[in-house]
């Protein structure tokens, strides 16, 4: 594995990866509760919240969804899903509430399922990152505005030491400075 594949195969770090990812870049991004298996340091960057969005073509001639419940009458866009299903954890103000979602199209890939999305293929839960600019532009529409995903934390962890390498230290303020689509301030 060469360098730049190194760096690249940390920031898609997953719960199982982190260790090798430590051992050999010596940093990994994870989203949620970091659970290294080695002593780590782990550092908070910034959020992940994603918005239900559905393309206008999709839209046409079908009910907007009124109340999260209503997600299981649509096509959804799934991410990262089992056998056509998934759970949507969703927030409003004080109130959560899971859905179970079902859909033809499914990726483990955040780029592609916004691609299916705004090419009108169901209803998706989009980082706001993929979302925010389409959004803009009317080529998404937000569904149910008042509720996004839970918050989910991003972390950069590192190797307990001492004395922190300065590259990894610069890195880490590059990190959080970043704009970025994985992840926002907070």
């Amino acid at each position: 594995m060469n360098r730049t594949d190194t760096v690249a195969d940390s920031f898609r770090a997953d719960r199982q990866r982190i260790p090798d990812a430590l051992r050999v870049s010596g940093l990994a991004c994870v989203a949620g509760e970091p659970q290294a298996a080695i002593p780590s340091v782990a550092v908070k960057i910034g959020k992940s919240i994603r918005y239900v969005v559905a393309a206008p073509d999709y839209l046409k001639g079908r009910k907007l969804p009124a109340d999260p419940e209503e997600l299981k009458a649509h096509n959804c866009v799934l991410f990262n899903a089992r056998n056509g299903q998934a759970e949507w954890d969703l927030m409003s103000a004080r109130k959560r509430q899971r859905v179970h979602v079902r859909g033809s199209i499914a990726s483990r890939d955040c780029q592609s399922a916004a691609a299916f999305v705004l090419r009108g293929h169901g209803v998706g839960l989009l980082e706001t990152a993929y979302a925010d600019e389409a959004l803009a532009r009317g080529d998404l529409v937000r569904l149910l505005p008042r509720w996004t995903s839970t918050e989910v934390p991003v972390f950069a962890v590192y190797p307990t030491r001492k004395f922190l390498p300065p590259r990894v230290s610069a890195f880490l303020s590059a990190l959080t400075a970043w704009k970025n689509l994985l992840w926002i301030s907070g």
